[in-house]
């Protein structure tokens, strides 16, 4: 190869090295040309995830340092990767993207909906059209009359729990564990109508492939990442979210159900059978100006046994770790704080004492200490940086 080759090549690549340092320098420059506050970015390729993505932030770390970076700002904005991003600060602004101009910001602008990974189609990954009519099917099912006709199936697993506790009071427990079985059974037999018997049996299928959804892994952190950076690569190169183990166990799980269900003519009032009513229905009756103020079409999005499986799924996600690990600590708080478990053993007992022993719904909205309890230990554990994504969807009305 010449030197006059050599030279061309040489200049060719600083030529395209520049014109893409151009460009990044112009996506950069976005916040600047509106005139917006907000934070120089400390890395072309991360921006401001760049310590979470090198894990030296965890998620909810990473927030919060963004969100005290903005102050004294109302707004500002940041880059997750190359994308700019419009953190509120402010709680009147909070209010009014999640109340009064909700009309502009339901769209959650989520990439995890993947159409090649049915499971990924719950509400909270869903948006637009498909969101809103699929949000307006579901809201009846969580009506206070609705969760009431579950709660027989919660108190099964509650004696359960008690029984098993019973039979352990001489040994160690380890309530961590024991909470999340416990959790496992009110979770499986509430969404999926099945008693899986994890309380009783700590290596149940429904508890290890719930566990197996939710651990991360590098390869998850991998793909996460990739999600975020580049969503059309994720879709071109058809990555999945959850293990194929994993999706099959619930489709399968919640095909098999349902099947047996209308072969034999069982009804069942748990969240299961609510979606498969509602899936029975092409076409819900002309909802406009909901609660929201949002206008929906007449035509419905079809609730197919995929989208079931999805929001079932999503019930058990949200649920698991999270209630879990909430009554784990709050046990782990109360054995520190021999007063408060004093005066919660009093106020659970004045209020059985009124309704003679029996734990019912009625008698749990009385149980106001326990609450606060609970909510308060919540509280003081949680160092979560909460994270509600919004992409903006102006009508013709919206002015500012």
């Amino acid at each position: 190869m010449d030197l006059f080759s050599v030279t061309l090549i040489i200049l060719t690549a600083i030529t395209v090295l520049a014109y893409l340092y151009y460009l990044l320098k112009k996506q950069f420059d976005y916040w600047k040309v509106l005139n917006v506050p907000y934070l120089e970015t400390p890395s072309y390729i991360f921006g401001q995830a760049k310590r979470c993505a090198t894990g030296e932030l965890s998620l909810a770390e990473s927030h919060l340092q963004i969100y005290r970076d903005l102050a004294p700002h109302k707004y500002g904005g940041i880059f997750l990767f190359q994308n700019p991003s419009l953190i509120v600060r402010d709680p009147e602004l909070v209010k009014h993207v999640l109340a009064k101009d909700f009309t502009n910001f339901y769209d959650r602008g989520s990439y995890f909906a993947k159409p090649y990974e049915p499971l990924t189609r719950h509400l909270f990954n869903l948006t637009g059209e498909e969101w809103k009519t699929i949000r307006t099917k579901l809201t009846p099912t969580f009506s206070g009359g609705k969760l009431k006709l579950m709660f027989a199936y919660v108190k099964e697993c509650v004696d359960e729990l008690i029984t098993v506790i019973d039979e352990l009071h001489d040994e160690e427990i380890e309530m961590k564990d024991l909470m999340a079985r416990y959790t496992v059974d009110v979770i499986s037999s509430c969404a999926f109508g099945l008693k899986t018997n994890s309380l009783r049996h700590p290596d149940a299928e429904f508890k290890k492939m719930g566990t197996q959804a939710l651990s991360p892994t590098t390869w998850t952190r991998i793909k996460d990442t990739l999600t975020a950076i580049s969503p059309k690569l994720v879709y071109f190169l058809k990555i999945r979210t959850f293990d194929t183990q994993v999706t099959e166990f619930f489709n399968r799980i919640v095909r098999q159900t349902v099947e047996y269900r209308e072969k034999n003519n069982i009804t069942r009032n748990d969240f299961l059978h609510l979606v498969t009513q509602l899936k029975k229905k092409d076409e819900t009756d002309s909802l406009k100006n909901n609660s929201d103020g949002i206008i929906l079409n007449e035509k419905s999005v079809e609730l197919t046994l995929d989208l079931v499986t999805a929001q079932c799924f999503v019930i058990f996600l949200g649920g698991f770790e999270t209630s879990s690990s909430a009554l784990s600590f709050t046990l782990f708080e109360l054995s520190r704080n021999p007063r408060v478990q004093q005066e919660l053993q009093q106020d659970v007992d004045r209020v059985f004492d009124k309704y003679h022993d029996q734990i019912t719904y009625e008698s749990l909205q009385e149980t106001t200490y326990a609450d606060m309890v609970i909510n308060g230990n919540i509280v003081s554990i949680s160092d979560y940086a909460c994270e509600l994504d919004y992409h903006c969807c102006p009508d013709n009305s919206s002015k500012n």
